[in-house]
């Protein structure tokens, strides 16, 4: 994974928001010792309208508060292709004393995507 969203060749430009490979290799170790078949859970998102990285940043922030995820534990990367830029969240499967849980992720990533519409109109989190 720290292969495509720290080196994609297909991008402009790559942007560190928070965390670093070292992080997420640090993450695989944990979920290893835990016995956890994953280790990192990647939610992609790409806004139709150009985002500041302070949103794209708040809005990754409320994915891990959804999601029940320690927001100083993720890495999350900005992609630029094409002229556009879309988002990378990686965060770990074990989150110190829980896993994360899979119970209607979809249902749940959508229900903040289409909340995050409401308040910055031309955001499509697809």
């Amino acid at each position: 994974m720290s292969q495509h969203v720290l080196h994609g060749a297909k991008n402009e430009a790559i942007r560190v928001l928070a965390g670093s490979d070292w992080l997420m290799r640090d993450h695989m170790r944990e979920a290893k010792r835990e016995g956890l078949t994953y280790g990192l859970r990647h939610i992609a998102f790409n806004p139709a309208q150009a985002m500041s990285d302070t949103q794209l940043a708040e809005f990754a922030g409320r994915l891990c508060q959804e999601l029940k995820a320690d927001p100083s534990h993720m890495t999350l990367i900005i992609h630029q292709k094409d002229g556009l830029t879309h988002g990378h969240l990686i965060l770990p499967e074990w989150q110190g004393d829980h896993v994360l849980s899979s119970r209607f992720s979809w249902m749940r990533l959508e229900k903040v995507a289409r909340l995050e519409e409401l308040n910055c109109p031309g955001f499509t989190g697809e």
